[in-house]
C-alpha cells in the first residue's frame, strides 16, 4: 500500500514539473473563466480546485473520457448529455484502479460546477457540486487543465426523428418550405458540431393507412428526398436511404380502417422520417 502511494506520488510531480513547463510556455489560456453559451439541447460540466497542496493531481473523467488533469488553481470543462451523467475522479495522473462510479445530473442549457476536493478521509478527492457564484470566484483567476480534452457530447444527434406532417405535401414526397427549413437546420448542426460522421441512414415510415405497396414507395421517396437535400445542402458523407412503409409504428391502440380525421390524427406518430447519425468521432482536441 506505501509502495502504491510512492510510486503515485512521483508520478504526480513529474506531472507538476511537466504541466509547469507547460503554464509558462502557454500562459495565454490562463486568466478568468468564460461562462460558455449552451442551447437548450446541451449541458456543460465545470470541474474546478482550489489553491492549495501540490502532492497529488487529480483527473477527472466524464463517461470514461478524461476531461482533465487538475493542478492546484486550475479547471477542465466540457459538454455534457443533459440528464443522468457518470463522472470519475482518480487521486493522480499515475493512478491504477477505477475510482468510484459518481453520478450527477446536469441540467439542459446550464453550467454544473463542481469542486475537487479531498473527502472526509484527506485520503482520496471527490467532487462537490458548487454554487455558481462560489465558483466564479476560485475560476476568476484559475487556469485551464493543459490535458486536451478529447470528450465530445453527441447525445444530441444520435438520431434526429422528424414529423412528415410538417414535412411533406400531404401523401407526396414534396418537401414543404418547413421541411426545406428543418433539414437545412439539422446539415446545419452536423456541419457545426466539429464531428467526423461516417455514415447516415434515413428511414421513412408511413402509418396503415393505404395498401403496404404504396406506403413502402411513399416512405421511399421521402427518404430519398431528405438525403437529396441534406447533399444539395452539402453533406458529402455517404446516405443510405430506404422505405420501411407501415412496418414499425411507433402507436399501435388507434381503432378504425377508414382514413377519417381522428385516426389520421391518432396516426401521426407513426408518419416519420428517422435520420441516425453513424460513426462520430470527435475532431477537436479540446472544447
Amino acid at each position: 500500500m506505501k509502495l502504491t502511494k510512492y510510486v503515485a506520488l512521483i508520478a504526480s510531480i513529474i506531472l507538476t514539473i511537466m504541466l509547469g513547463g507547460c503554464f509558462q510556455a502557454t500562459s495565454a489560456v490562463s486568466g478568468k473563466f468564460n461562462k460558455p453559451g449552451l442551447s437548450e439541447k446541451q449541458s456543460m460540466v465545470v470541474f474546478y480546485r482550489e489553491a492549495g497542496e501540490k502532492d497529488f493531481i487529480p483527473t477527472v473523467w466524464v463517461e470514461d473520457h478524461i476531461v482533465g488533469a487538475l493542478t492546484p488553481n486550475s479547471y477542465a470543462q466540457t459538454l455534457a448529455c443533459p440528464g443522468k451523467t457518470k463522472i470519475k475522479v482518480y487521486d493522480c495522473f499515475g493512478c491504477t484502479g477505477s475510482s468510484e462510479d459518481i453520478y450527477i445530473q446536469t441540467q439542459r442549457g446550464k453550467v454544473t460546477y463542481l469542486l475537487v476536493s479531498k473527502d472526509k478521509t484527506a485520503e482520496h478527492f471527490t467532487v462537490y457540486e458548487s454554487d455558481e457564484a462560489v465558483a466564479q470566484k476560485v475560476l476568476a483567476s484559475a487556469h485551464r487543465s493543459h490535458i486536451a480534452n478529447r470528450h465530445t457530447s453527441l447525445c444530441s444527434l444520435d438520431y434526429v426523428e422528424l414529423d412528415t406532417d410538417a414535412l411533406f405535401v400531404f401523401g407526396k414526397a414534396i418537401l414543404t418550405p418547413k421541411g426545406h427549413e428543418a433539414i437545412a437546420k439539422i446539415a446545419q448542426d452536423i456541419k457545426s458540431l466539429g464531428v467526423n460522421v461516417k455514415k447516415l441512414r434515413i428511414e421513412g415510415h408511413t402509418d396503415r393507412i393505404g395498401s403496404s405497396e404504396s406506403n413502402d414507395k411513399l416512405s421511399s421517396a421521402r427518404a430519398d428526398a431528405v438525403k437529396n437535400e441534406l447533399k444539395k445542402l452539402g453533406i458529402t458523407i455517404p446516405i443510405d436511404s430506404l422505405g420501411l412503409g407501415e412496418r414499425y409504428p411507433k402507436v399501435t391502440n388507434c381503432s378504425g380502417e377508414k382514413a377519417t380525421p381522428k385516426l389520421i390524427e391518432c396516426l401521426a406518430p407513426n408518419r416519420r422520417v428517422k435520420i441516425e447519425i453513424i460513426g462520430l468521432t470527435s475532431s477537436n482536441a479540446s472544447l
